[in-house]
Order: structure tokens, then sequence, then C-alpha cells
């Protein structure tokens, strides 16, 4: 539904001419503007910064505020406030900020967020438009989006239409999809010919991720394009007119579906709908007049409470909400070494695009297995992933069920979902038993047979080099010899000059220098993993969440180098330190370990030959 009717004899001569108007391009530009904020805000991992009002259609003389948050980084500084005739803005508060953490397959992820609150006062009747703040994020200016403001003499209308957001439950889990459902209309002997929503949360929705909805569905009787924050077109879909108190209304329904990626209290400020008729004016210097209503839909709070920690798996998958999962094949019967494609889908209520699916190739079931690799196929509906897979031997009969570890927020408890299994029948391949005292004999006679001659057998054979020449490509051949065994001394052994050696043997030093610079324990966590990824020559993501003893077991089963460290009390303590630092740093303990242990720790672990 376009709602503004067109009143200039210009527009009407633009559109005869299928040329797009002024406010049609406006549209259009800003919509363009938006789609890539939008995308920008669902990109996860990455610094992200969003700006809203907590109202933003007001009277004139009232007062509301602009909220600056920054997320995924604490490296974050307000620059750059914006100035606006009609409005008076008062300085920003100092900023707020909050830090939160979760485990997903024993891998435990930080997020920041930075808040600055700035309140504004409307002193005039009239539309504003709030240029963007610039904040510097890791260096870098980063400019918000701008905020569309409306301020008017009265607020009037609240019985002529309507506007109600109802959200899915009002206290989730991380990672538990909620919707918004925006439900609006107006009586219909209003004659309405414009009307626009004033969404301050719209696209700017701080700790979470906007999902993407399947379309409408064939049988929805209408499709209307419905302007949100002055410069956003969107469809809603065209409900059936409703009564009410005897009066029949309009409906429109819009529905958003949102993915909290941390805890805390998710702000719903107050919305609202401006409607109303336009009068058509036959002047080109005449404005056309308007009589516009406006109703407003109620601010309120949706809890995010964080996974439980207790209780929770080593293997959760981060998945969250109700599953089904079943998993089909491509084929049942093939020879050994054969690939078989086995697809699982899950679909239900759920993060159904976010939680990490399962790696086969650990499950002990598909030990009998070779797994080549997956495919993924991720939409809002269902998740659908492809392994393709091998059985190893004639004793495979069936393809074992997946599991995956989940948490379902209606019972608020950790479980596992399995796919069913699916019977296989596995054909040896020709002439490939397993060989015997007889068949070897039998193989060494084969290999014997083997002819050692050249293939052209009349070329004539290669004189005899002098003894003289001989000498001399030996010598010259010595300074090759002499390469190649000292490149295999270094792939022992380690090229003390490379790259990684070098900061192997610096990592002490950078971790004093870290420990010095350090103010909390938060730091001086963050600088024992750096030590401990330049001893190993890993990332220092890599020690995030690990278990110490554990990582050592698995290690000296295949490494001899890591037995003798296995046998130290080293790693015990050095589970200990990091497990005190955590608590200090998440779990609000006072005492902390001081760069003094931590440097006790590294010249223990140094010693013991890490």
């Amino acid at each position: 539904m376009s709602i503004r009717v067109p009143t200039l004899i210009l527009f009407s001569l633009l559109a005869l001419l299928g040329l797009p108007g002024p406010e049609a391009v406006a549209s259009s530009q800003a919509g363009a503007r938006y789609g890539a904020g939008q995308q920008r805000g669902t990109r996860q991992g990455g610094p992200r910064v969003l700006a809203s009002a907590t109202k933003a259609l007001l009277k004139v003389g009232e007062r509301s505020a602009i909220r600056v948050t920054v997320e995924n980084t604490r490296d974050a500084r307000l620059i750059q406030m914006p100035n606006v005739d009609g409005l008076s803005f008062d300085e920003p508060s100092a900023p707020s900020r909050n830090s939160s953490f979760q485990s997903i397959n024993g891998r435990v992820s930080r997020s920041f967020t930075t808040t600055w609150t700035v309140f504004f006062r409307v002193d005039r009747e009239g539309d504003f438009t709030v240029p963007p703040f610039t904040v510097e994020v890791q260096g870098q200016p980063v400019e918000t989006r701008p905020i569309a403001i409306r301020a008017v003499k009265d607020i009037r209308g609240e019985n002529l239409g309507f506007l109600e957001i109802r959200p899915s439950a009002m206290r989730v889990v991380e990672g538990q999809p909620f919707t918004l459902e925006l439900s609006f209309g107006w009586e219909t002997t209003t004659g309405v010919t414009y009307a626009n929503l004033y969404l301050p949360w719209w696209g700017e929705l701080p700790g979470t991720l906007e999902l993407e909805r399947p379309l409408l569905s064939a049988n929805t009787p209408k499709e209307d394009n419905i302007t949100i924050n002055r410069e956003l077109r969107i469809t809603a879909e065209h409900r059936k007119n409703f009564a009410r108190d005897g009066r029949e209304f309009t409906h429109y329904r819009i529905i958003r579906s949102f993915l909290p990626t941390r805890s805390g209290i998710l702000e719903i400020p107050t919305s609202s709908l401006e409607f109303g008729r336009e009068s058509k004016s036959f002047s080109l210097f005449d404005r056309p007049k308007r009589q516009g209503y406006i109703a407003q839909g109620e601010p309120f709070d949706i809890e995010v409470i964080s996974l439980p920690t207790e209780d929770q798996p080593f293997d959760f998958s981060g998945a969250v909400g109700s599953f089904s999962v079943r998993a089909s094949s491509d084929t049942r019967d093939v020879v050994v070494g054969d690939s078989i494609k086995l697809a699982v889908e899950w679909s239900g209520s759920g993060n159904l695009e976010f939680f990490e699916a399962p790696d086969i190739s650990r499950l002990e079931a598909f030990h009998g297995f070779r797994v080549y690799g997956k495919a993924e196929d991720k939409s809002f509906e269902r998740r659908r992933v492809t392994y393709d897979i091998a059985p190893l031997s004639a004793d495979v009969i069936e393809i074992p069920s997946v599991s995956m570890s989940v948490y379902d927020p209606l019972e608020q408890i950790y479980t596992s979902i399995e796919s069913n299994a699916i019977t296989i029948r596995v054909r040896a391949l020709e002439r490939s038993a397993d060989l015997g005292e007889e068949d070897s004999e039998r193989f060494e006679s084969d290999i014997n047979d083997i002819d050692t001659q050249p293939l052209t057998r009349d070329i004539e054979p290669l004189k005899e080099v002098p003894e003289n020449k001989a000498v001399l490509a030996t010598m010259a051949a010595l300074p090759v010899l002499w390469l190649c065994v000292r490149t295999g001394v270094r792939r022992r052994r380690g090229d003390p000059s490379a790259p990684r050696e070098r900061r192997r043997r610096k990592a002490r030093k950078m971790l004093v220098r870290e420990l010095r610079r350090a103010n909390d324990a938060e730091d001086r966590l963050g600088a024992l993993m750096g030590f401990l990824a330049a001893r190993t020559d890993e990332s220092q993501e890599a020690w995030i969440g690990r278990d110490p003893l554990l990582w050592v077991s698995e290690l000296s089963s295949s490494d001899s180098r890591f037995k003798k460290l296995e046998a130290t009390e080293a790693m015990t303590h050095t589970r200990d330190l990091m497990l005190a630092l955590e608590r200090a740093t998440w779990g609000g303990e006072t005492k902390s370990p001081q760069a003094k242990d931590i440097l006790a720790l590294a010249d223990e672990l140094v010693e013991a030959g890490l």
C-alpha cells in the first residue's frame, strides 16, 4: 500500500513518465544505507556500533535520550557529538561497561559492551534527523546510523488507532530466538492516506542478531509497504479487518525474529504510529495540509539470562531450543572405501543457524568410517549437514546415530538428541583379505618378478665416469649434501632463527612486559595465555577454556616430548592458577594470583619442558 497520495502536478507528471519522485529517491537511498547497516549489524565476532533513541516521537518540550552502544570490543570512545537546530543535547554520561562469557564445546568466549547515554530536549515542532555520532573503535572512526525524531504540539488520536508489540517470551536464554509481533492499524472511517511507524529499536537492538525469516506465504491476503522512521519502507501483512467497541479497524502485522547474544535486559522503548489524512493542494507553492493522529505502544523489557554452567556438558554444541533430527543416506549398499553421503537435518524452534554441528570424526561410534568432510545448508527453519564418509571394513553393518548436546529452555536442562541409525551392507573388495604368511611369501615372490631393466633396452649403456671426474663430482655434491643434512636437523630440532622459535624463546620476556602493564586479573589471565600460546606455537584463543591436564594427556600418548611434562605437577599448577584467575575475572572473587605467582609458574613450565 502506498499510503502517501501525490498532490503536486510535478509529481504526477514524473509518475506518468515512470520516473521516481524526490521522496522515492530519498527513501531508496535511506533504505540502501539502512541495508548496509543491517548487514554490518548481523556479522558476528567483529565490533558493532549502534545508536537508538528511547523515544522518537515526542511533544514539544519533552525529553528523551539516545544510547550509543559498542559491542564486541573494549577499545572504544565517543569522540564527536552531533548538533541539531531545535534539539538541545546534554553532555554524554560516563560510559557504562559490561562483559559476559559463555562456553561452547569447551571454548570460553567473552563479549564486551560499552554504552553512552545522551539526553536531549525538543524545543520546537517539526521533523529532525540526528546526524551520526562518531565513535573511535580500535583506533578507527566509526559513525552510527542517523536517527529520525518527530516533534508535535500534542499527541491525540489514541482511540482512532492502535499499536501493540507482543514478544514471544518475556524471559529467554542466551541463544534462544524470540519474535516481536507488531500489530497496528486505524479506524477505517478516518480515511487514512499516510502512515509512519517510529520504532527507535528497529535495526539497532543491542545484544541481538536479527534473523532472516521466510517470505510470507502465498495464502497471505495482501501485502502493503509501510514507512518506518521516515526512511525505510518494508512489506507488512495486511490482515483482515476486525471490530473493536463497535468500530471497524484496518489491521496490519509485522513479525521480526532476534537471537540474544548476551545476558542482560533488552529494552524495547516507546514505539509510535503516526497516521492521518493529507488534503490535496493544486498549487506548486502550497504544501499539502495534514490532519494527523498518534497511537503509541508501551515500552517493555525482555530478560535474557545466561546459559547455566552447572551440568553443562563439555561437548555442548551451543544449540538452544526444542529440536528434532533425522538422518538419511544416498546409498545403503557399498564396497569398502566407497563414499556415502550422510545427510543429517535438524528442525524445530531454536538457533538452527548458529550452533556447531557435530564433528563425527571425533565420535567413537564413527571409528569404523573415514570422514572426508562436510557441507552445510542453513536457514531459519532448518539446518542440514551432509557428511562424506566411507566404511573401512566389511564388518560395518550400520551408520551410527549422530548425537548432539543441546539446552532445552522449556525443560531448563541439558540433553542430547540423536538421529536414527541407518542399516547398510558393506561388501569386501575383491582379493582384499588380510595378508597371511602364505600370502606374504607369494607377495614377496611377486616383487622379485618385477623387471628392473630399462623399458627401452636398445639404449647404449652409460659409460663409466673417469676417476678424476668422479672425484670432482663428489666434491661438488658435498655442499648440497650438507644443506640436506642441515635441513633435516632443523626439521627435527627446530630452526633457532625461525619466527616461531624466536617467539618461543621470548615468551617469558613478553610475559614480564605484559604483567607490568596488567591492571587487573583479566589482564594477568591474558598475559598467561599469551605465554602458553607462544611456548606451544598456538594462538592465544586456543588456550581459552582448555583443560591443561587433558591437553597434555592427549599429546603425551602420541608425542614422547610431552611425557616428561605430564609426569610433573606443572600442568596441575597451571590449571589451578588459570581457574583462580578466571574466578577473579568473571566470578567476582577479590583474591587473585599476582604477577610473581604467574612468573614462578612460567619458570616451572619451562623447566618441565614446555
